[in-house]
């Protein structure tokens, strides 16, 4: 996760363990920025709960109790991601989608090429003329289905849109 990336509310409510419906409602109230970046998000994030903390957000309790909980919560996540970082098993989305992109590149071309393979041997070994664009026809919209998938799961890695 790049901190001065936008993040989506899912990823965000993982990081600070709530819902990312709560985190939607964080937004929706005003708490935190539409569209910011994880940086952002949690400045505003431990702030509100900061104003939550200090009394001035209610004079509730439960409340006071909730805001701290959630600040601790905060600060273990972040714990967590600078941990990650420092073992180097932190996996950044961008790299993790062009990981996915690059296999089903590599899959589309081992494909074809096994394909080939077999349409020469079975040429060969019965003494048959095999059109390419047979083999083609059944083997090229399969080969489409495993890229569109690849780039789907790319653009949901990456995807900051909630």
């Amino acid at each position: 996760m790049d901190i001065d990336s936008q993040v989506s509310a899912s990823a965000f409510g993982r990081l600070v363990n709530i819902s990312q419906q709560a985190v939607s409602k964080h937004v929706a109230d005003g708490h935190l920025r539409k569209g910011g970046t994880l940086a952002e998000w949690l400045f505003d994030y431990c702030e509100h709960l900061r104003v939550q903390a200090a009394g001035r957000g209610g004079d509730k309790q439960a409340d006071l109790a909730a805001a701290k909980t959630e600040e601790a919560q905060v600060k273990a996540a972040l714990g967590r991601l600078a941990y990650n970082e420092k073992l180097g098993t932190l996996v950044i989305a961008e790299d993790a989608a062009q990981a996915v992109v690059n296999w089903a590149a590599y899959a589309n071309r081992e494909i074809r090429g096994a394909v080939e393979r077999l349409r020469q041997a079975l040429e060969k070994e019965h003494g048959i003329s095999i059109d390419a664009s047979t083999l083609s026809d059944v083997v090229e919209p399969a080969i489409e289905r495993i890229g569109e998938f690849a780039g789907d799961v790319a653009e949901g890695l990456t995807d900051s849109s909630e």
